[in-house]
C-alpha cells in the first residue's frame, strides 16, 4: 500500500517525521522480525529511523575503494544484492576488486551472501562464464543465490516475466549499507551514477530486507544475523532530529516506492530535481509533468544522451523516449539539463527531502521489479545530493528551445504508437 500524501507538508507526510525521534522504538523492531522471517512481502510501511550518517559519492573508483574498506573492516557479515555482477579483470576499476575482497573475506571466515539476479547478470555475460562465476564465488565461500526468471513451460504469464530484482544494496554488520544505481560490472563503469552510504538504524533495515529476501530464495537467515540486525537498528550514530525512510518495491501488488514517488511528485511546492537514466512510464512521468508545469523553472531534468559504453541495445529504444518526455517536462515550463555522457545516476530532491536508489521512472521499475530508495530530510544528506547535482550541472547544457523542440516528433510518435518501456 502506497504512503498517502495530504495536506501538510511533505517531510511529514512522506516520511512520518513525528515517529523518528531518538532511538528506535519496539514498533521498528516488531517490523524487522517480520520481514526476516516472512520475507519481503512484509517489508511495506517501515518506519523512518533517526540517528542516521550518509555520504554520497558519483565515482565508480571511489565506490569500490571505500566499499572494499568497508568489507575489510567487517566484523560480523557482509550481504549483498545486485541487478549486475561480472567477473571482471584483476586490473579493472570495480568488478574482480569488490568480489575477490568479499572472497578474502569469506575465506577468512567472515559470512558472506549474495544474491544475483539472472538478467542482469547475464548481459555481455556468456552462460558458460556466467556458471563458472558463480562456481568460483561458491568455491570462495560465498553463500550465492541467483534469482531465476520462471521458465516459460512452467507459467509463460507469470508476472515475473516483466519483473527484475534490480536493487544494488550492499550491507556490513547492520551499521552499514550503500544503495544507488551501481552494478558490479567494468563495462559500465565509465557512466555517471551515484552510490549512497548510510550509516545507522536505517543500514539494519536494509540488511533485514535483504534477510527477507535471501528467505525467500531458500536461503537460511542465521540466529547471528538476525541478532546482529537487532542491535543495529537500536543503534543510531549521529543527531536523531532527522528522518530517513527505507522505500521499497516488490511484487506488482507491492509498489510502495513507486506510489510514494509519485505522491511526493505532485505535493512538491517549492522545488523537484530529478536525474534517470530511463523516462518512459506515463503513471509517473505524467506527475513529473504536471509538476514542471506547476513549479515552472524550479522543477528541473537531467537528460542523459545515447549510451556509448556497455552494450546497452535497449538504449536505441529508451533514448528517443526520453527525449519525447523532456520535450515535454520543458513545454511545461521546466528545465532541461542536457549531459554530455551517460548517467545512470537515480536521485531527487523535493523541496528539503532527497531520494537516492536503483528506482527508474520506466515501466520496468514503476510496475513490477524489485528497487529499493533511501528518502530523508537530513540536511547534510540533501545538500550532498544537491551538490551532486551542481557537479552534474556543470558539465551539463541548459537545452536550447531549438534542440528541445527538435525532439518534440519524438513525444508525438511515443504518443501515436503508445510506446512505452
Amino acid at each position: 500500500m502506497g504512503v498517502g500524501i495530504g495536506g501538510a507538508s511533505l517531510v511529514d507526510n512522506l516520511l512520518f517525521a513525528q515517529h523518528a525521534r531518538g532511538a528506535a522504538t519496539p514498533a521498528h523492531l516488531e517490523q524487522i522480525e517480520r520481514v526476516m522471517a516472512m520475507g519481503d512481502e512484509a517489508a511495506s510501511g517501515l518506519l523512518p529511523t533517526a540517528g542516521n550518517r550518509f555520504h554520497l559519492v558519483d565515482s565508480t573508483e571511489q565506490f569500490a575503494d571505500e566499499l572494499i574498506t568497508d568489507i575489510d573492516d567487517a566484523q560480523h557479515h557482509f550481504n549483498f544484492t545486485v541487478y549486475g555482477a561480472h567477473p571482471g579483470a584483476p586490473d579493472g576499476p570495480i568488478s574482480d576488486r569488490v568480489i575477490s575482497a568479499a572472497e578474502r573475506r569469506a575465506n577468512e571466515g567472515l559470512p558472506v551472501t549474495a544474491t544475483l539476479d539472472e538478467v542482469g547478470s547475464g548481459l555481455l555475460l556468456g552462460k558458460r562464464e556466467r556458471r563458472e562465476f558463480i562456481e568460483r564465488m561458491r568455491d570462495n565461500h560465498i553463500d550465492t543465490i541467483v534469482r531465476r526468471l520462471p521458465r516459460p513451460w512452467n507459467n509463460p504469464l507469470h508476472e515475473a516475466w516483466r519483473s527484475v530484482d534490480h536493487r544494488k544494496s550492499f550491507e556490513i554488520d547492520g551499521r552499514i549499507e550503500w544503495h544507488g544505481g551501481m552494478n558490479l560490472v567494468d563495462a559500465w563503469a565509465p557512466w555517471h551514477d551515484f552510490m549512497q552510504r548510510v550509516e545507522g538504524p536505517a543500514a539494519a533495515q536494509a540488511g533485514a530486507l535483504l534477510a527477507g529476501r535471501w528467505r525467500d530464495l531458500g536461503g537460511e537467515v542465521t540466529p547471528e544475523r538476525m541478532e546482529v540486525l537487532r542491535r543495529g537498528l537500536m543503534s543510531p550514530v549521529d543527531d536523531a532530529s532527522f528522518a530517513t525512510r527505507l522505500l521499497t518495491d516488490g511484487t506488482k501488488h507491492r509498489r510502495e516506492l513507486s506510489d510514494t514517488f509519485i505522491a511526493g511528485a505532485r505535493a512538491a511546492e517549492q522545488r523537484f530535481i530529478l536525474t534517470d537514466p530511463y523516462l518512459s512510464d506515463p503513471r509517473a512521468m505524467d506527475e513529473v509533468i504536471a509538476t514542471a508545469r506547476r513549479l515552472g523553472p524550479s522543477a528541473e531534468l537531467f537528460v542523459s544522451p545515447k549510451v556509448t559504453t556497455g552494450g546497452q541495445a535497449q538504449d536505441l529504444f529508451t533514448d528517443p523516449l526520453r527525449r519525447a518526455w523532456a520535450w515535454e517536462f520543458a513545454d511545461a515550463g521546466g528545465q532541461v539539463h542536457s549531459l554530455p555522457r551517460f548517467s545512470h545516476g537515480k536521485g531527487w530532491v523535493m523541496d528539503d527531502v532527497a531520494g537516492i536508489g536503483s528506482h527508474n521512472k520506466d515501466r520496468s521499475s514503476i510496475r513490477f521489479s524489485h528497487e529499493n530508495l533511501m528518502a530523508t530530510n537530513d540536511p547534510v544528506a540533501v545538500q550532498q545530493v544537491l551538490d551532486g547535482f551542481d557537479r552534474q550541472r556543470t558539465v551539463a547544457s541548459l537545452a536550447t528551445q531549438d534542440v528541445v523542440e527538435g525532439w518534440r516528433h519524438l513525444a508525438r510518435a511515443r504518443d501515436v504508437f503508445n510506446l512505452q518501456y
